[in-house]
């Protein structure tokens, strides 16, 4: 292991220390429709656009966020935004029904 590196000690440490990695590939999703890249500064660039949003709608921290979406990069990105924003991610089944949610 490298000197000076450290673990993450949590999912926002993780989240913060994102963009240290800049223009190495993130995430790679082989789609229907093709393929899918996303480097880190890519990757934390849109985390931190859902993480004000999310700021700007009122949203506190330690406030549970539910994503609904397939398994693809964007959900990646909603889950550490709302990490950014401080709340705590819950991910739900797209395959419930609207009553089961």
């Amino acid at each position: 292991m490298a000197s000076g590196f450290s673990f993450p000690r949590t999912l926002q440490d993780l989240a913060r220390r994102l963009s240290g990695f800049g223009k190495a590939t993130a995430l790679i999703a082989i789609l229907p429709e093709g393929s899918e890249m996303m480097t880190f500064d890519e990757l934390t660039e849109r985390a931190h656009s859902i993480s004000e949003h999310l700021r700007q709608q009122g949203v506190r921290r330690g406030e549970p966020v539910g994503i609904v979406a397939p398994n693809r990069p964007a959900w990646v990105t909603a889950c550490l935004g709302i990490l950014m924003a401080g709340a705590a991610v819950m991910p739900l089944d797209v395959r419930q029904s609207e009553a089961e949610r």
